[in-house]
């Protein structure tokens, strides 16, 4: 894992102090304030044995965090500076703990059990708990540092996305496209109706894909409207070809990731024999009983010189693996003159228009 800087130590602030966090940790070290009230009984007044549990404490969590923050992100590199960090903060420790034992818990009338050991013994006792509290500053350094590193790496992938979205969407005016469009529309219209048509058609398709968030949903009846046009843009470019569509069910309680479902039938069209309208691309659309399904039948041409990369479907399993995890299902079946392939997704209450 690659070492984080001491530059970025700033971040290591930001996540250990962050709501949650703080929720976490008071959580642990009281926990930790019950641990040593139980385990290291304290003879003497209540005042004494609330300073003396206090004090140790306050030496546990001063040097977690001088590690975590400070320590570790500055010397994790230089092991030599990094052992010799070590061992004074060590001997620091022990000398707080043995001040905190020998000259406060007496001065209010209070006594342990380790106040009696002998001096080595004592140490030992100390540094074991020190070298424990350095495996936990250790374990947390680590952990926040490898969840900054993948935070930035997401941003860095989010920001890189965004780029190249704004960059293709900027390639040219959307308004001045559509009303260069709309011209040619009322001029062509003179001439064909058809031709003119399949514009309207394609300007429909532009001002949904720019209005529509990539990330987001659409209302399926808005997803249905703009695989229409995409059908009858399709139909345009390629004259002979024919498309049977069947939509039925509860279509209007629901909402979809957009732009899933033409790319089943752009691949259709793309690798399909419907050039005869008793060989159709055949698309059926239900919902029922919160199961969406979306099928589309083509007939296999017999010789195709062209190979499919199989692109397209596998950026397809990509998003289904994305926004419906665990609840949806994609199969292709083929035969000998038929292709096919199906989407079915469990719809839940996510999937609910607002």
């Amino acid at each position: 894992m690659t070492l984080l800087p001491l530059k970025k130590a700033e971040g290591l602030t930001q996540v250990i102090f962050s709501n949650k966090t703080i929720i976490r940790h008071c959580i642990i070290w009281l926990l930790i304030i019950i641990y040593l009230s139980h385990e290291n009984y304290v003879e003497g007044p209540k005042q004494a044995v609330v300073i003396y549990v206090t004090l140790m404490v306050l030496n546990f969590s001063v040097f977690y965090y001088l590690l975590t923050l400070w320590l570790l992100p500055k010397f994790y590199a230089k092991v030599v500076y990094l052992v010799i960090m070590v061992m004074l903060a060590n001997a620091l420790f022990v000398g707080f703990d043995a001040l905190n034992l020998k000259i406060v818990l007496p001065y209010f009338n209070g006594s342990t059990a380790r106040a009696e050991f002998p001096f080595f013994t004592f140490v030992r006792r100390s540094t074991i708990f020190y070298f424990f509290i350095c495996i936990c500053a250790l374990g947390s350094y680590n952990n926040l540092n490898a969840n900054i590193w993948y935070r930035e790496a997401m941003e860095k992938e989010k920001s890189a996305t965004l780029r190249e979205l704004n960059f293709l969407k900027n390639q040219f005016h959307s308004h001045f496209t559509l009303n260069f469009f709309n011209v040619c529309y009322s001029r062509i219209l003179s001439k064909s109706a058809v031709a003119a048509q399949s514009v309207e058609n394609y300007c429909e398709i532009l001002h949904y894909t720019l209005k529509t968030n990539p990330n987001g949903y659409v209302a399926l009846t808005d997803e249905i409207a703009y695989l229409e046009n995409f059908i009858a843009v399709q139909k345009c470019i390629g004259a002979n070809t024919n498309y049977k569509i069947q939509v039925q069910g509860e279509i209007h309680w629901y909402k979809i990731v957009p732009m899933i479902l033409p790319i089943m039938v752009e691949n259709a069209a793309k690798h399909g024999a419907a050039e005869r309208a008793e060989n159709p691309i055949e698309i059926e659309l239900v919902v029922e009983e919160n199961i969406f399904s979306f099928r589309v039948t083509n007939s296999r041409k017999q010789y195709s010189l062209e190979q499919s990369s199989g692109i397209g479907l596998e950026n397809l399993k990509r998003t289904l693996n994305i926004y419906y995890p665990g609840r949806y299902s994609f199969s292709n079946t083929e035969t000998e003159h038929k292709f096919t392939t199906q989407l079915t997704i469990q719809l839940n209450a996510h999937d609910l228009l607002a």
